[in-house]
């Protein structure tokens, strides 16, 4: 593999028309994937589509979403019955999503969901894939983060799409995460994520599409795939002043030793 694209959701149903096709082009481009669940449902269609593709360098991640979740249904019994399964590799994405809080929502919810999750990706030896988007202006969310993370001693985990500035992406690699970044870094204005890229050690990123959202430069604004994370890499090689080689490389040995791929 030349690229693995480390966050993607490739069994929602905005490739329904043409799913082979889109899979296709990525694989004949030596680029695998991880495909992402975000409920219960989408988490078992990943499953059932890496099953399909078994000869294919596709993995699957299990989890519920902050954003996604119908709590008065949800069990964790549910979803840790799919993580025995051999495709799954991480437990996620999960985390806590407070700019989509309404005033009249309390947070507590998607931190007892998130927690536990937390608790099944260690009871599992998995390691987690976090959403974390604040209210504008606010760390609120952030600092909850962190403090679930300290509290159960996480170390294996990727802040998936990071956006956040470099003051928090140190606590996180404190902690023993990784960062994991999106076409975002293509957009103007991204110059607080691009500082992070530049500064982010060697060892602690991976890439991602977040497909079929977040489609980068000059595919802004149309549905993402896969085959676009060569388009991220190239611009995080311009930030660092380094090649996309070196880049892919990098990032590819990062997303194999984080998911423990083979």
């Amino acid at each position: 593999m030349r690229l693995i694209d480390s966050h993607c959701h490739p069994q929602l149903s905005d490739y329904d028309g043409d799913r082979a096709e889109m899979l296709e082009r990525a694989f004949a481009a030596e680029i695998g994937m991880v495909a992402i669940g975000t409920t219960l449902i989408d988490s078992l269609a990943g499953i059932r589509l890496a099953e399909e593709y078994q000869d294919r360098p596709m993995w699957v991640a299990v989890g519920v979403h902050p954003t996604d979740d119908d709590s008065g249904e949800f069990r964790i019994a549910d979803l840790e019955a799919l993580v025995h399964h051999p495709q799954v590799v991480a437990i996620g994405e999960t985390g806590l999503d407070f700019f989509h809080l309404k005033p009249e929502d309390s947070p507590q919810e998607q931190i007892d969901l998130f927690e536990q999750q937390i608790i099944l990706a260690q009871q599992s030896a998995l390691p987690l894939v976090i959403h974390c988007r604040d209210r504008v202006g606010s760390f609120e969310a952030y600092d909850e983060v962190v403090r679930l993370l300290v509290r159960h001693q996480v170390d294996r985990f990727v802040m998936h799409c990071y956006s956040g500035n470099w003051e928090y992406a140190e606590k996180f690699l404190e902690l023993g995460g990784l960062l994991s970044f999106t076409g975002i870094a293509t957009f103007p204005k991204s110059e607080e994520m691009q500082e992070v890229i530049e500064r982010v050690p060697e060892d602690r990123f991976m890439i991602e599409t977040d497909a079929p959202f977040l489609a980068p430069v000059p595919h802004r604004g149309k549905r993402n795939e896969p085959l676009y994370v060569e388009l991220v890499a190239e611009k995080i090689a311009e930030i660092r002043g380094t090649s996309v080689d070196e880049i892919a490389r990098l990032a590819t040995e990062n997303t194999q030793r984080f998911f423990q791929l083979p």
